[in-house]
């Protein structure tokens, strides 16, 4: 099945240039944003887990680009991009993860599972701003037609295969663009009061926003272009 790709259609697929950001950076956004918007009282342990959870729960929708090895279309609703970039997954897998916590941490409770499903649904939200590829199924099973943002500035990421030769510079692309609001979600998490720290996180996400953007329309809202 001929799949359209960048605007044009093509008959395969070079499976290992996967069109993703690095998963270092959803990493990031997760645990970024745990640290944000967590408990200022949490014990220390605690807060911690939280954020490696979130981080992992940016990170696994990838586990998808196995469906490459077991022979799934990319196209297809269980390849990569698919279901497991979906919001209805990343709801039942931050459940799961919430109830595994709570097994450790009983004073686990709404704040922790709201994190765990916002750090999930990051991850294909962010696949959605990539110049490349299908886009995410973030409406399985609703539809499953693959979703992008109507500007994609985040080049595709090479894979394992091109990281070090011409995958290096879009990496560097990332760390430059990318990283800096979520190491400062990070960083500033719950050590400021929520008065000082938002406004600033608030700030950096919104010129990163506009960077990206490149315009200033950003502010009257994004638009959804469908992948046919």
């Amino acid at each position: 099945t001929p799949l359209a790709i960048h605007g044009t259609r093509r008959d395969s697929i070079i499976y290992w240039q996967l069109p993703m950001p690095i998963f270092i950076t959803h990493a990031l956004v997760g645990a970024g944003f745990s640290r944000a918007v967590d408990r200022p009282d949490k014990d220390l342990h605690f807060a911690v887990v939280t954020a490696k959870v979130a981080a992992f729960m940016a990170i696994f929708p990838d586990v998808d680009i196995l469906a490459f090895i077991a022979g799934i279309p990319y196209w297809h609703w269980a390849g990569h991009r698919g279901v497991l970039h979906s919001v209805a997954f990343a709801i039942v897998l931050a459940s799961f993860a919430f109830w595994l916590v709570r097994r450790e941490f009983p004073q686990a409770g709404r704040r922790e599972w709201l994190i765990f499903c916002a750090s999930a649904v990051s991850h294909g939200l962010l696949d959605m701003a990539t110049d490349g590829g299908l886009g995410s199924a973030i409406l399985f099973p609703f539809t499953k037609q693959r979703l992008f943002w109507a500007y994609r500035p985040v080049p595709v990421s090479p894979g394992w295969s091109g990281l070090f030769s011409w995958g290096f510079p879009l990496f560097m692309w990332e760390v430059g663009l990318l990283w800096p609001p979520a190491i400062a979600c990070f960083v500033l998490g719950t050590r400021w009061p929520s008065k000082v720290r938002w406004p600033i996180i608030f700030a950096l996400l919104v010129l990163t926003a506009v960077i990206w953007l490149k315009r200033w329309d950003l502010l009257y809202g994004m638009r959804l272009e469908f992948f046919l």
